[in-house]
């Protein structure tokens, strides 16, 4: 009974240890698995949203292959450029060195699905900066003469993450 049980035990904490170390997964070998199969055409359904599928399907006509990501080559190297936590997700901005070439990668991964909800890429482009929240500026102006003053907020300026401009252009992660 006792041997039952630990074996119980065991097998619980191996399965809980295998989905948070999925959720913990680096970036860069999410990408290099993604462009092997969006090289080869075999992309695995369970790595994307349902949305992002569909996009894959349609622009490469149900083939999974990306001819211009294919003709890039190898991956060789692959650097992290930019990084952004969302509300329920991250936006990862990466450089990839391929063995014809190189190209630019900005991809979604949900903390919810633990599936890749936005990818775009360019192949040959330089990395570009990744967007940050746009805080709305403060504009000074003049105010009469209070005879009593009051305290200054300590209130953030900036709007709420799901206001945000990245929320906007990425609202599955928001």
């Amino acid at each position: 009974m006792k041997a039952t049980l630990r074996t119980v035990v065991a097998a619980f904490l191996i399965i809980i240890s295998f989905g948070t170390a999925q959720a913990q997964a680096d970036p860069r070998e999410i990408l290099a698995a993604m462009i092997m199969q969006l090289q080869t055409g075999t992309p695995n359904p369970q790595m994307y949203g349902q949305q992002l599928w569909q996009t894959i399907a349609i622009q490469t006509g149900n083939s999974g292959v990306y001819p211009q990501l294919a003709q890039a080559g190898q991956v060789q190297n692959i650097v992290l450029t930019g990084q952004q936590q969302l509300p329920q997700g991250w936006l990862f901005a990466m450089a990839v060195q391929h063995t014809n070439g190189q190209s630019v990668w900005m991809i979604g991964l949900s903390s919810i699905t633990n599936r890749i909800e936005y990818a775009n890429f360019n192949v040959g482009a330089e990395p570009a900066p990744l967007p940050l929240p746009r805080t709305t500026p403060t504009i000074p102006r003049p105010t009469p003469p209070n005879p009593s003053p009051t305290p200054p907020s300590d209130e953030p300026t900036s709007p709420a993450p799901s206001d945000s401009e990245a929320c906007r252009k990425f609202p599955n992660l928001c």
